[in-house]
């Protein structure tokens, strides 16, 4: 397909097939226009196969792929899949939050905070889902986040977080995991 001409393959040595078939052609303009449609030709085959490849997984993906729309105030979920040095792969939580919507940026951009103090970050709506949670606005969210982040340094419980509260500390206005 590249060069036009079939490739040389070891095998053809042993069968002494003709390795020089422009000499078949009585002129050198019939050979360059036998190698003209022969490769328009081969080009046609190979756009219509990369047409339908590319309809084929457009419709894989489409199947597959899930459309969420967030409104601002809503509660997510972030997808933060690095791991802290020392810790296991296996048992570490994936999904972070609650975060808030803050703004829509694109119809797959948003910017969303942690709390009301937090720097926002921008993310991908792949990288979020809704939050299930017991709380259910970010007004809540805020004014817990607020009163933890004035009790600096302390170590307590988080309430009504999630089923299982786990005991953390405020550290330079974020939460962390107290160690076991």
């Amino acid at each position: 397909m590249l060069h036009g001409r079939e490739a040389r393959i070891p095998s053809d040595l042993l069968t002494e097939r003709d390795s020089n078939d422009s000499n078949s052609y009585r002129y050198e303009a019939e050979y360059l226009r036998d190698l003209q449609e022969k490769l328009s030709e081969i080009h046609d085959i190979a756009r219509e196969t990369l047409k339908k490849s590319s309809e084929r997984q457009k419709r894989n993906y489409d199947r597959i792929v899930r459309e969420l729309n967030y409104d601002i105030g809503d509660l997510v979920r972030r997808s933060q899949p690095k791991i802290a040095k020392g810790t296991k792969q296996k048992l570490s939580q994936i999904w972070t939050g609650p975060w808030i919507i803050v703004k829509r940026l694109s119809e797959v951009l948003y910017q969303i905070k942690h709390s009301k103090n937090s720097k926002p970050v921008i993310i991908h709506a792949d990288n979020l889902k809704p939050y299930k949670g017991t709380r259910t606005t970010g007004q809540e969210l805020t004014e817990h986040c607020e009163k933890e982040a004035n009790r600096k340094n302390k170590v307590y419980q988080i309430k009504v977080m999630s089923r299982n509260p786990y005991p953390c500390r405020v550290d330079q206005e974020r939460y962390i995991k107290r160690p076991k």
